[in-house]
């Protein structure tokens, strides 16, 4: 999610980023998984709104904040802290499917 979602949001998730122009990240199921899995509780049990933002992605080709706010219900000064923080339970959705699957999961994020 360009421009919503900070290049290190996977630091959240318990791994640390490696800079100059890229971060790595590397995770294992043995040292990350819990961790991973708690943080999506913590983003769901703060940010509810996120199951009603992911209903709406699904539905449309495009969106502004606007819209978001009106199909939703989420106030249009709340919406872009959704948004991120969507963008950031996605992230964390992904990394644990990847470690459930495979034992360790890593990527590279641009900064």
């Amino acid at each position: 999610m360009f421009a919503i979602q900070d290049s290190e949001a996977a630091d959240r998730f318990g791994s640390e980023s490696i800079v100059p122009n890229y971060v790595e990240y590397w995770f294992s199921k043995e040292d990350h998984l819990k961790g991973v899995i708690d943080e999506l509780r913590r983003i769901h049990k703060g940010t509810p709104e996120i199951l009603k933002v992911h209903h709406f992605m699904e539905n449309v080709g495009s969106y502004t904040d606007e819209k978001l706010a009106e199909a939703t219900g989420i106030p249009l000064d709340r919406v872009r802290f959704v948004l991120s923080e969507y963008a950031d339970y996605k992230l964390g959705y992904k990394i644990a499917k990847c470690l459930i699957k495979n034992g360790e999961c890593s990527f590279t994020a641009e900064l």
